[in-house]
């Protein structure tokens, strides 16, 4: 995942869950008109810490290092009438390293957007509050391992942004997916899975009514029950592929827009979770991101934590500090089950391609039963 932007102006107030100690920090104008102020961002940051505190009173000895970080940051889309439009989001930041048997362990929450703090709270009950108990209870993964996984939601959703998101996009897919021979057609999945982009729906990090080619925005279904239907294109490569343009976008200063995911997602199956897991006899449930990246056909993607299933049971054993990579036609084949409901992610910390790094995006998918993945231990350091 990316840093933060040069030139974005933003405020930020750092809460340490040591002590207490307040920082504040800016970049670029402090005369900002619409960013927050840095009493209003030091109230929400006090009231996150205090959250954590109540909610999870049983991980306070266990934080070696822990911080809330909120802030308020300028953005730009386009629109009709004017080049850029000038915005402002909030986001959230918890980061924490808990200290566990062998070492350190870090554990990040994040959300950008509108209601971090109500997000926050429902996560700390649930997806947080594992984390912190397999970073507790986790042992490192000893060596290379292969067997079926269970995603969950915000894991599969960046299985498809790595392997489908960036293979859709049209350059990449003029530059390494049909001189390979593929195009669309081609059956990602024999499970039927639908996966869109569509940056006209309200509300997301990354919604916009126009491209920053002025284009109007569309949705698109790129995967359509498991065959690749359509792409996503910039107005620069849009007669190259014969798409419509909608997908042309660009970071704070760049001058040539890209063809970039926006929105996607993958849509909801139809059984709950436990009916997922009851099909695994041996194999992984994965849980939280630390972020994943792509190179032509290969992916990487890591989860924060992993809990072994046997016999269509969690049980409560934990792994942690691995990856789960390949071959994306390979890792998407494999998909074999998804569950109902689809969890939207919002990271602070955007999509990275050709130096254009830190764009908004939001992506979305249920959980994701995989019939074999590759997993790795990570090498040289904690994470």
């Amino acid at each position: 995942m990316g840093q933060d932007l040069d030139g974005a102006w933003e405020r930020c107030v750092v809460y340490q869950l040591n002590g207490g100690r307040v920082t504040r920090t800016s970049k670029g104008s402090m005369r900002e008109v619409g960013l927050a102020t840095f009493e209003a961002l030091e109230y929400d940051a006090r009231e996150a810490a205090d959250l954590i505190a109540t909610v999870l009173p049983e991980f306070a000895n266990a934080f070696a290092k822990g911080e809330v970080r909120v802030g308020s940051r300028r953005i730009e889309k386009a629109r009709p009438d004017c080049p850029l439009s000038i915005l402002h989001e909030h986001f959230l930041v918890v980061n924490a390293m808990i200290s566990a048997g062998d070492g350190l362990i870090p554990v990040r929450w994040q959300h950008a957007g509108d209601g971090a703090i109500h997000q926050l709270s429902l996560d700390m009950r649930a997806e947080l509050r594992e984390e912190m108990v397999a970073a507790l209870a986790g042992d490192r993964l000893d060596g290379p391992l292969e067997c079926p996984v269970i995603l969950a939601p915000v894991l599969a959703a960046q299985l498809i942004h790595e392997c489908i998101g960036h293979s859709s996009e049209a350059d990449n897919y003029l530059s390494y997916v049909q001189p390979r021979g593929l195009g669309l057609g081609y059956q990602w999945c024999k499970y039927p899975i639908n996966v869109y982009d569509d940056p006209t729906i309200e509300g997301h990090r990354a919604s916009y009514l126009f491209d920053d080619d002025g284009q109007p925005a569309r949705g698109v279904q790129v995967v359509t029950n498991g065959l690749w239907t359509d792409l996503l294109t910039s107005a620069e490569f849009a007669e190259r592929v014969k798409r419509p343009a909608s997908h042309g976008r660009r970071v704070v200063g760049a001058r040539r827009s890209l063809p970039r995911m926006a929105n996607m997602w993958l849509s909801g199956g139809e059984e709950p979770l436990e009916d997922l897991i009851g099909k695994v006899d041996k194999g992984i449930f994965c849980g939280g991101t630390w972020g994943g990246g792509s190179g032509d056909l290969k992916f990487v993607i890591r989860p924060a934590f992993g809990r072994f299933i046997e016999s269509g049971k969690l049980i409560n054993r934990y792994v942690n500090r691995f990856d789960i990579f390949g071959d994306k036609r390979e890792a998407i084949g494999a998909i074999a089950g998804s569950s109902a409901a689809v969890n939207w992610f919002s990271p602070v910390f955007g999509c990275d391609k050709f130096g254009q790094d830190n764009l908004p995006v939001t992506f979305g998918a249920p959980a994701v039963l995989m019939t074999k993945a590759s997993l790795r231990p990570i090498k040289n350091g904690c994470r």
